[in-house]
C-alpha cells in the first residue's frame, strides 16, 4: 500500500481496518500531513516487512509489541513521536533498518543489557535529533552488520567505547551534539570502511589517535 507524497490528512485507519489485511507487506505513507498515533497492527501484521510513515505529524508512542517480528524496515523520521523505545524491539530479529530521527523519543537506550543488542541483522540505526540519554555499552560492538550509526543531537554522556572498533562494516558514524567526554578510542582507526565520522560538539579531550591514518576512505 503506497500513499507517499500526497496531501493526505487525518489519522491512519485503526486496527479494525488493518488487522484483516494479513497479506499486507509494505505500508508507505511518508510525506503527507497525517496525525494521531500509529496503530499497533502496523507493527504486528504477520507479513509486514516495511513501514514508512516519515515526514508526517504523527504523535503518541511506538506500539512495538511481542508480535512485532516480521518488520525489516521502520522509517518514522520527522514526526512528533514520544516516549521510549519498548524493550520488545529486541524481538524484532529481522529488523535491518530503523530510522526515527527528528522526533521526541527519550530514554537510556544504549546502556548495558538493552534488548537492542540482540538485533544482529541491523545495517542502519538512526536516532538523530531526539532526547535519548545515558551511556554507551560495550555491547554496541556486537552489531556486526551495521553500516550506518547516527545517534547525533541527543543527550548521550560518558565515553566512546572501544568496542566500536569491532564494527568493521561501519561506513558512517555520527555522535555530534551530545555530552560525551574522555578520549577518542584508538580502536576507531580499525573501521576501514568508514567514510563519514562526526564527533563534533562534545566534550572530548586528549589527542587525535595515530590510528586515524588508516582511515583511508574518510571523505569519499
Amino acid at each position: 500500500l503506497y500513499l507517499q507524497e500526497n496531501l493526505l490528512t487525518g489519522t491512519i485507519p485503526g486496527d479494525d481496518s488493518l488487522l484483516p489485511m494479513l497479506q499486507l507487506s509494505q505500508f508507505g505513507a511518508n510525506g503527507n500531513a497525517l496525525t494521531g498515533s500509529l496503530p499497533s497492527s502496523l507493527f504486528s501484521l504477520p507479513s509486514m516487512s516495511l513501514l514508512d510513515a516519515a515526514d508526517n505529524m504523527l504523535t503518541g508512542t511506538l506500539p512495538i509489541s511481542p508480535a512485532s517480528t516480521s518488520l525489516q524496515f521502520v522509517i518514522l523520521d520527522g514526526n512528533f513521536i514520544n516516549g521510549t523505545i519498548p524493550d520488545d524491539i529486541g524481538r524484532m530479529t529481522n529488523l535491518r533498518q530503523f530510522f526515527v530521527k527528528w522526533n521526541y523519543l527519550s530514554g537510556p537506550i544504549l546502556e548495558a543489557n538493552s534488548t537492542l543488542f540482540s538485533l544482529k541483522n541491523l545495517t542502519a540505526f538512526t536516532l538523530r535529533d531526539n532526547f535519548f540519554s545515558g551511556t554507551m555499552s560495550d555491547e554496541m560492538g556486537g552489531w556486526d552488520n551495521l553500516g550506518v550509526l547516527d545517534i547525533a543531537m541527543n543527550r548521550f554522556s560518558g565515553t566512546l567505547v572501544s568496542s566500536l572498533g569491532r564494527l568493521t562494516s561501519l561506513r558512517a558514524f555520527g555522535v555530534d551534539g551530545n555530552d560525551l567526554s574522555g578520549t577518542i578510542p584508538s580502536e576507531l582507526g580499525l573501521l576501514g570502511e568508514l567514510s563519514v565520522l562526526n564527533l563534533r560538539a562534545n566534550k572530548l579531550t586528549g589527542t587525535i589517535p595515530d590510528s586515524f591514518s588508516a582511515l583511508s576512505r574518510l571523505g569519499k
